[in-house]
């Protein structure tokens, strides 16, 4: 026998856009229905739906477009799963990609911003925008920007903080990102 294992509201939610997303024949770029729609067709709250999209934002599964709309994403997991109809959650949640990976890594990144405006230099802040620079590229030749080129970003602005306790805690949480990406 195995646990059975709790799932939190936010993932019924992800599979049930995903399905949305296979359902109506979506594609890359195509408008997703409103966060208020979601949740009245799914009987939840806003907040759980938000929670849901946010997850699938950092994942690359949806575009969130302040002012605009929640957007089908370009990311290769959704091109796949338009393409196929294969399933773009399966074993994510068992690798370690949740809400509260996604929390702890906001949670770092904003803990450190006071240290970073402390101790940042011209140089720093002239690699951060060559980084940016790439990655605007990136997404203007291909539509998208990797989840490795997201993590460089991330890593080198957490670098800056120049704690090595917290750089490692970032660097913990970046390889079960990663490896949670590749195995999903």
């Amino acid at each position: 026998m195995e646990p059975i294992r709790k799932t939190r509201l936010y993932e019924k939610v992800m599979r049930e856009v995903q399905r949305y997303i296979q359902k109506n024949g979506l594609v890359p770029g195509d408008r997703l229905m409103s966060e208020r729609d979601f949740a009245t067709e799914l009987a939840v709250s806003r907040t759980s739906v938000r929670q849901a999209l946010t997850v699938m934002s950092y994942l690359g599964l949806v575009d969130i477009r302040p002012g605009e709309g929640v957007f089908v994403g370009h990311s290769e997991e959704a091109l796949d799963s338009v393409s196929d109809h294969g399933s773009l959650l399966d074993g994510i949640f068992d690798k370690g990609i949740t809400l509260d990976l996604l929390e702890a890594r906001r949670i770092l990144e904003c803990g450190v911003a006071p240290l970073i405006i402390d101790r940042v230099t011209e140089d720093d802040i002239t690699e951060l925008k060559n980084l940016v620079d790439k990655y605007e590229k990136d997404l203007e030749d291909h539509g998208l920007v990797t989840t490795r080129d997201d993590i460089e970003f991330h890593t080198k602005v957490v670098q800056l903080c120049q704690n090595d306790y917290l750089i490692n805690i970032y660097i913990q949480i970046s390889r079960v990102w990663l490896r949670s990406s590749r195995d999903s």
